[in-house]
């Protein structure tokens, strides 16, 4: 777990933050704000 303030956290936030259905996503390969993801299972994001 992060904090809300988590560079990471605010990426994922801004880019999928306004999608209607982000639950079940599957991320990877990717860099969010300073964290690169290698393999990443999204449940929810607000």
């Amino acid at each position: 777990m992060r904090p809300m303030n988590d560079p990471m956290i605010q990426d994922l936030r801004r880019v999928f933050g306004p999608a209607k259905e982000t639950y079940g996503m599957r991320l990877g390969g990717q860099t969010f704000g300073n964290t690169y993801l290698e393999d990443a299972f999204v449940y929810r994001i607000r």
